[in-house]
């Protein structure tokens, strides 16, 4: 039964997660097992270039990601507001778990003619959220995100799984 649920739960996290490398599995005494996905500077680069791209006006166009320890700064370019060219532009965001959900919130922007509290902004936040929780969390009831661990290389998805029941 054990070896079941966590093939039900480890198959598309792999899956999710591309290469068998990306995924650490550590049982607990407790009868749960925590699940760590580790999402590589590039992966969160695509991601986040992913989620830019199917925002209608994308806050940053040809992003670069640089995992700094505790947030993500994202670098690009923006269409300047008044149609002349465009302009360098920066995000930096935090990554938490709240409640067993993902928030990412602006903690500084840079952007011309945008301010971190911008709907625009929220809007891309929410979606990376959504983007990032998908890949490591399959909305298994059983399951539970329990953390977000940023360092300079590595941004690390700890999941709870309750394998008792």
């Amino acid at each position: 039964m054990l070896q079941r649920l966590l093939l039900i739960v480890l198959l598309p996290l792999t899956l999710a997660a591309c290469n068998r490398d990306n995924v650490d599995v550590q049982r607990n005494g407790d009868g749960t097992a925590t699940i760590s996905v580790t999402l590589q500077e590039a992966e969160v680069n695509t991601m986040i270039g992913n989620v830019l791209s199917q925002m209608q006006n994308p806050l940053l166009r040809n992003p670069s990601v640089d995992l700094q320890n505790g947030q993500i700064v994202v670098n690009g370019e923006r269409d300047r507001a008044d149609g002349g060219g465009r302009v360098s532009g920066s995000l930096t965001l935090s990554v938490s778990v709240v409640n067993g959900a993902l928030e990412i919130q602006a903690t500084s922007a840079n952007i011309e003619g945008l301010a971190a509290s911008d709907a625009q902004i929220a809007e891309f936040n929410q979606n990376l959220a959504q983007a990032m929780a998908g890949r490591a969390h399959q909305d298994h009831p059983r399951a539970t995100l329990q953390s977000v661990t940023i360092s300079n290389n590595a941004l690390v998805i700890s999941i709870l799984v309750d394998t008792q029941r």
